[in-house]
Formats: structure tokens, sequence, C-alpha cells
């Protein structure tokens, strides 16, 4: 028994300090952002009756998706399989940026007063971070009915999502640069291969 233990925990420590932790939160990053396109592509199919959006509205919700699937694609082809450290740099410094700019379209939502254009540069550039919705696709579609749930989706589950991409995409850039994984990592014969 004492054996079987110590097996499990051997590879619970090699889980977590190991590569196969973050390349299964890369899959799980991944596999959120084209949930969430899935998502936003039913939502429209339900209410098109009862949409009045403009060219400006249909080009916003263009280009979130376009860069979410960049993500996904991303996400699923290359970092789940192997550590690239420019892209994992290129999509924490991405992710940072939304992170940033999503908190100015909460400052709209709290603070009276703030001028229009403010909340709105911060909703176009947060669309930059959409780097998965490991939240808001499990939660978004059953907040999207009412304006409270909406109030509450977009002010404490798009905000965690932001959170967690943020602190994942960061770590994943200490724990390879750390173990000085990155130049090893470009050998196949190292690689460790995830199937989303």
């Amino acid at each position: 028994m004492s054996l079987y233990s110590d097996a499990k925990t051997t590879q619970s420590v090699h889980f977590f300090n190991g590569k196969r932790m973050w390349q299964v939160g890369f899959v799980l990053l991944g596999v959120s952002a084209l949930l969430r396109i899935a998502e936003r592509f039913i939502s429209i199919g339900l209410h098109w009756d009862e949409l009045q959006w403009t060219m400006v509205d249909w080009l916003y919700i263009g280009v979130l998706n376009l860069i979410s699937l960049a993500f996904a694609f991303v996400f699923l082809r290359y970092l789940s399989e192997r550590y690239n450290r420019t892209l994992v740099v290129a999509s924490f410094t991405l992710t940072v940026i939304g992170t940033a700019a999503y908190s100015l379209v909460i400052l709209g939502y709290t603070v009276r007063g703030i001028p229009h254009v403010i909340p709105l540069i911060g909703d176009w550039c947060s669309v930059l971070g959409m780097s998965g919705s490991p939240l808001s696709c499990v939660f978004g579609p059953f907040m999207d009915s009412s304006r409270t749930g909406e109030r509450i989706y977009e002010l404490y589950i798009v905000s965690a999502d932001y959170v967690i991409k943020s602190v994942f995409l960061g770590m994943s850039v200490m724990k390879y640069s750390k173990n000085g994984l990155g130049h090893h990592e470009e050998k196949p014969g190292l690689a460790y291969h995830a199937h989303a």
C-alpha cells in the first residue's frame, strides 16, 4: 500500500512541477475560447429577431470571435504540444493589455460621470485579451436572459476570467523561464502531446 501511495504522490508532484499541467491549461483555455464562440453564435441565432445592431456592433463581434479563434488555434495547435516562449510571452502581453482595458469598462459601470468614450475604448481594446473564457463559457449562457444577470456576468465573471488567464500565462512564462525549458522544447522528441 505504501508503494502505491508513493507512486501516486510522485506522479502528482511530477504533474504540478512538470510541463503537463501547463499543457492541460492551454488546452482548457483553447477549448473554452471555442465554446464561447459557439455560444455567441447560438445566442445571436436565438435572439435574431430582437437584434438591433449597427455595423459597428457586427464589426465588434466579428473581431472578438476572430481573436478568440486565433488564441484557440495557437493554444491547441502549438502550446498544448510544446513550449514556444515567443507565443507564450505574446499571449501573456496581449492578455494583460486586455485585462487593463477591461478595467476601463468596469470603471464605466461603477463610477458616474466617466466620459462614454473611455469605457468604449476599453471595450474595444479588451478583445486583445480574449485568450480563453474558462468561467464565461460555463456561466455565460445562463446569465444573458436578464439585465441583472448580464451585469453580474460582466462585472464579476468576465473580470475573473481575465485574472485567471493573466495569472496562468504569467506563471507559465516564469515557470518555463525558471526551468530553462525554452530551448529544449523545440525538439520534437521532448514534446508532450495533448489531445483537445
